[in-house]
């Protein structure tokens, strides 16, 4: 018995058959569109080749960029290109995300059990004059062909539902190109090396306060919600550098997403000046200009609130008096740095001289007032207060100045001086 095969549909079968072995294969898969240079690992993360007519599901880790968990047949816009316009039947192409669902209930029967909503027009689409709405991953209750959708990225429905279990509204990530393509390991690192130079640059050039250098990362065309012009960036840039006379900038958990019209850098900050620490999830918005990548927008989300650098160290003093009070010694040694010296003394000599105290001392009571504190170097902080101390055996009264390094929730007391007043 003989099948006969149409030649579309062997050109399916063998377009298929070509990209789940690349996409699964005993070799390792490797696409410049996603590039993972220090994130642990991701949620999924679909990707959409147009002129496969694929939709692949991925996850990267730090071990293994990419890694194949799903892949599924779906057709695009009617018409090939980026999408420009209401209208053209283009599917668009670029960094998405996920930022709804619609119940089947609520569609018509065409679109199937389930659709996921793109956030076409992004950032980069608005800045560009691309227009349109609507744009769509759904179901489909006919046959699919290739190219029948009017710009919507359409699947059978017991595909769309099949899907559903990799979905995050609000966070999973959808990269859609004309062809997505394999590259070698040696590609893939000069990617990362380039990606990663990149970011060095831009992060060392901001934190030694070097703004020439840093604007030229950015387009004239950038803009935030804070900042309608990158005019306005800069003025706040330059007022920040006279502000503050240092800062502390760490990025970590660094992810690149590229298409052939835009890139996102998201990683994590940590930030911290004399004034406050935060931590988040920085994203980078870029476009390629003049043979560069330009950064036009930037956005920032805290995964916890703003710490003011006055109450971390109240906070610490209140702990540290605390433990002095106590006469826990090991509690009250954990407040000093490794490389402690005061009056002679480095933290082995001062945790003999301190414990020998405590045994002896009784009840001790400490009051402080007049808290004082400044930094001119990164990570240092000059506390001073006015110190009543009070103990069975001795009395005394005085200034204190401490100096601290580090950042708050990881302080640690470097030298102690002592002046007395009566």
């Amino acid at each position: 018995m003989y099948i006969r095969i149409g030649s579309k549909a062997l050109a399916f079968i063998l377009c298929f058959l070509f990209v789940w072995v690349a996409l699964t294969g005993a070799e390792k898969v490797l696409i410049p569109n996603i590039v993972n240079i220090s994130r642990d690992s991701t949620d999924a993360i679909i990707i959409v080749d147009k002129s496969r007519q694929m939709l692949y599901v991925v996850k990267s880790y730090l071990s293994n960029p990419i890694v194949p968990a799903d892949t599924f047949r779906v057709t695009t816009g009617k018409v090939n290109g980026n999408k420009e316009k209401e209208g053209d039947n283009r599917t668009p192409e670029g960094i998405y995300k996920i930022v709804g669902d619609i119940p089947g209930s609520q569609l018509p029967p065409r679109y199937g059990p389930l659709a996921y909503v793109l956030d076409y027009p992004n950032f980069v689409d608005r800045l560009m004059g691309r227009t349109g709405s609507n744009i769509w991953i759904h179901g489909r209750n006919e046959e699919i062909t290739d190219f029948q959708t009017k710009g919507c990225i359409s699947l059978h429905n017991h595909s769309i539902l099949e899907l559903r279990p990799y979905i995050k509204v609000n966070r999973t990530r959808v990269i859609i190109q004309d062809t997505i393509k394999n590259v070698t390991q040696r590609d893939y690192e000069i990617a990362k090396l380039r990606w990663k130079t990149y970011l060095a640059n831009w992060k060392k050039s901001w934190e030694i306060g070097d703004t020439s250098t840093y604007f030229q990362f950015y387009s004239e065309k950038f803009t935030t919600k804070t900042y309608p012009s990158l005019r306005s960036f800069k003025e706040s840039k330059k007022a920040l550098e006279r502000r503050y006379p240092w800062k502390s900038i760490d990025i970590s958990q660094i992810l690149v997403l590229e298409t052939k019209y835009e890139s996102e850098i998201s990683f994590q900050q940590e930030y911290i000046c004399p004034e406050f620490y935060s931590i988040g999830f920085k994203t980078l918005r870029l476009i390629p200009e003049k043979g560069l990548f330009l950064i036009v927008n930037e956005d920032f989300a805290r995964t916890k609130t703003r710490t003011y650098i006055k109450d971390a160290i109240k906070n610490f003093l209140r702990e540290w008096i605390s433990s002095w009070e106590s006469r826990d010694i090991s509690k009250y040694i954990s407040f000093y740095d490794s490389t402690f010296s005061s009056r002679g003394m480095n933290l082995e000599k001062w945790y003999s001289y301190k414990k020998e105290l405590f045994d002896k001392s009784g009840k001790i009571d400490i009051e402080i007032e007049k808290i004082q504190i400044k930094s001119t170097k990164k990570l240092v902080w000059e506390v001073s207060f006015l110190q009543k101390y009070s103990s069975s055996i001795y009395k005394d009264y005085g200034r204190k100045i401490l100096q601290l390094k580090n950042k708050p929730g990881h302080f640690k007391i470097a030298s102690e001086k002592w002046e007395r007043i009566r």
